[in-house]
């Protein structure tokens, strides 16, 4: 009787421990849990592409830079020949591009140049709050603040003066403009990391996602 209720006792730890939670078995049939919302963030958290993007916009930034350089070296800028005092002129009559106008052309956007010459000549890049100008801008390298900055308006030639006083007052204008990009151009390379710091933060919740994979040309090429 004894020997009996000895085994029925050893039967009952066996059958007790098979089933227990740490058993093979019952790991093989486990139904999934949930787990609570705080556990599954920090088990499986959202890709940051921040690093990733910095080294994006800091590439790009070097090519605008370079970008700008060559525009004020080639100093040929649009003419304001319609609206007295200062405009801004996205292109002339005769397709010369401003500044940043010349530098989203060499991106590959002569699409966007030409639309927005179209139909907002005038635009003021620092007012620009959607659409495919500010994204542009977002993904530049440059903030907007220093794209609203290398825009600079341009002052009128009147075109009903004398022919010699139209070409001295071109000339003046002309050495102004290439004086207002050489200068732009060194505010970019001073403020490079400070610039880089706010063009990732204006990015928002892109940096969620991998930054594109852009071809880059060399200035003049497009």
């Amino acid at each position: 009787m004894r020997q009996l209720t000895a085994l029925v006792f050893l039967l009952s730890i066996s059958t007790a421990a098979a089933a227990g939670p740490f058993s093979r078995r019952a790991a093989t049939n486990l139904a999934p849990v949930d787990l609570p919302s705080e556990q599954v963030d920090a088990a499986s958290p959202q890709d940051d592409y921040s690093e990733a993007w910095r080294t994006y916009l800091s590439e790009r930034r070097s090519v605008q830079l370079e970008r700008l350089h060559a525009y004020a070296d080639a100093g040929v800028f649009p003419v304001n020949t319609d609206t007295p005092g200062l405009t801004n002129l996205f292109m002339d009559a005769e397709g010369r591009r401003c500044a940043m106008a010349h530098l989203i052309w060499e991106d590959g956007e002569q699409d966007l140049v030409r639309l927005s010459a179209a139909t907002q000549n005038g635009v003021l890049l620092g007012d620009v709050s959607e659409g495919p100008l500010l994204d542009w801008m977002l993904t530049s390298g440059l903030t907007q603040a220093e794209a609203a900055f290398i825009q600079g308006p341009d002052f009128q030639v009147n075109f009903q003066l004398p022919q010699e006083i139209q070409v001295e007052l071109i000339t003046q204008e002309q050495a102004r403009l290439r004086e207002h990009f050489t200068a732009a151009a060194a505010q970019v390379e001073v403020y490079g990391e400070t610039s880089l710091d706010a063009a990732l933060k204006a990015l928002g919740d892109r940096v969620q996602q991998p930054p594109p994979t852009r071809t880059t040309q060399a200035p003049g090429a497009a």
